[in-house]
């Protein structure tokens, strides 16, 4: 066994010695050949498992790709996955790629055979996809309206899929009735386990504040370390960065007690401020975790997240995308809400310093701060078909205005789709991973479709006509920078890294 200071399992090396002497070594090739692993039963199916390689995307840019994959044993030769939600829903592929854009908590199955017996696995709520526009400031969660993990709001990951893990109490709260507990009272120790936040959309604001109170009392039988830590993100969990951290006894909010804790009353919590949310996190895909390493110890609680902040007076676009084509003659144009304003007002153009002679503007009434609300949308009329258009949006206060917008464009379809069409037509094709640096894979599209990409300069540097639903294209040798990739006259951004 290993002689470092885990004692409960082989080094990578002496695992890298074991699998090259039963490849090379005569007498114990014999040992994993099919014979004899059909004569001593381990051909036979031992349990049904998998993997992915996340567990959270967003559908903002229009939906994310998980890679799974199949962890049974032993000796399947055949897969029946299922995932309602994504897309394709079913796949009989050892290890498929799934995209999802349906926003929820989704399951996951996964049947396998080796033609003598069948193992299966569901794995309920495995999948969040979260919409980021429909989750905005101010945030109050204090987990009232959540009965268990996983929601469509929150996801508890354990790395040993056990009890010992994130999830809802009823038993104490720091307000109401309800909080999150971690269990870590009989929890093993150097387990880890994370609660993760759907992605919020933090674009409208300019400065944002996060804070939560937590409740933990150390355990004076094992001077326990347990150790809890909040890391943000702002692509949507692609990575992470630490932002606190606190263990043992700076992690305590109540005296140490060698029974199983649960807070009694308020006294027993502690408010705590998540510092270190730069502007740059100030997006819309930005997502936060809480990350618990046990060492042993006793449990945790965290209640009342708030996130606030700091609104801009000048608005985020939101649709159509910049640079979309195709659009309908009655395009609706669609930008975020801020707060604290009394109208907006937008222009759209053909020419992008809006002194035309086709100029349209107009004003809406502040309504609220929900992005749904009629109040930052306009549908436009009569647009001339196969024209460049250019908008912008901008905001009131006590008649003061604030700056525009960036100005984004779309281009109208030259048969004047309608937009019902338009979207079903726009939706047809993904590009996932989006950003990349290698290869990047264009799916849901027909066999023949042509396929085109572009620089920003307007440059044609790939052409092709798909074979199939998916088509790759390898961009390694590609300047990093902005692509637009055309699909039918549907244009989406693609970015090198």
């Amino acid at each position: 066994m290993s002689y470092d200071d885990c004692q409960n399992m082989f080094s990578q090396g002496q695992v890298d010695r074991i699998l090259t002497n039963m490849a090379t070594i005569t007498e114990l090739q014999s040992l994993v050949s099919e014979a004899n692993q059909a004569a001593s039963g381990v051909d036979q199916l031992c349990y049904a498992d998998l993997s992915s390689d996340t567990r959270y995307v967003c559908v903002s840019g229009g939906g994310g790709a998980i890679s799974f994959k199949d962890w049974s044993i032993y000796g399947q030769n055949s897969w029946t996955w299922n995932f309602p939600g994504g897309n394709p829903s079913t796949s009989s592929l050892e290890n498929p790629v799934i995209f999802y854009n349906t926003p929820g908590v989704h399951d996951v199955s996964l049947t396998v055979g080796n033609g003598v017996n069948t193992k299966s696995i569901i794995k309920q709520g495995y999948v969040l996809v979260s919409d980021p526009i429909s989750s905005y400031p101010p945030i109050q969660e204090s987990f009232e309206s959540i009965s268990s993990l996983p929601s469509d709001k929150w996801l508890s990951i354990s790395d040993q899929d056990d009890i010992f893990q994130f999830n809802i109490t009823n038993s104490t709260a720091h307000t109401g009735t309800s909080c999150v507990k971690m269990s870590n009272y009989f929890n093993g120790k150097d387990q880890v386990d994370e609660l993760i936040s759907a992605a919020v959309d933090l674009s409208p604001l300019t400065s944002v504040s996060l804070t939560f109170w937590s409740s933990y009392a150390q355990n004076p039988n094992t001077t326990s370390q347990d150790a809890l830590s909040v890391y943000i993100s702002k692509d949507c969990g692609a990575t992470w960065s630490l932002r606190m951290i606190q263990s043992g006894s700076t992690l305590a909010s109540a005296s140490s007690t060698a029974a199983s804790f649960t807070p009694s009353d308020q006294t027993e919590w502690k408010q705590n401020t998540v510092g270190g949310i730069s502007t740059s996190y100030l997006v819309e895909d930005f997502m936060f975790k809480f990350v618990f390493v046990s060492d042993s110890g006793n449990n945790m609680y965290i209640d009342d997240i708030n996130i606030s902040g700091v609104w801009d007076t000048k608005p985020e676009l939101y649709l159509p995308l910049d640079g979309a084509g195709a659009r309908p003659d009655n395009e609706v144009i669609d930008w975020k809400s801020t707060n604290g304003i009394d109208t907006y007002e937008w222009e759209l153009d053909t020419m992008d310093l809006f002194t035309s002679g086709l100029l349209q503007t107009g004003t809406t009434i502040f309504s609220g701060i929900d992005p749904d609300g009629l109040d930052t949308e306009f549908e436009t009329s009569n647009l001339i078909h196969g024209q460049k258009y250019y908008w912008r949006v901008r905001t009131y206060t006590n008649s003061v205005p604030s700056t525009w917008s960036d100005t984004w464009e779309f281009t109208v379809a030259t048969n004047g789709v309608g937009i019902g069409e338009n979207v079903v037509e726009e939706k047809q094709f993904s590009v996932y991973p989006n950003p990349t640096n290698h290869i990047f894979t264009i799916q849901n599209i027909t066999a023949d479709s042509p396929i085109k990409v572009f620089n920003l300069m307007g440059q044609l540097i790939y052409s092709s006509k798909s074979t199939s639903s998916l088509h790759t294209i390898d961009v390694a040798n590609w300047q990093k920078g902005v692509y637009l990739v055309e699909v039918n006259s549907v244009k989406k951004k693609v970015i090198v890294q």
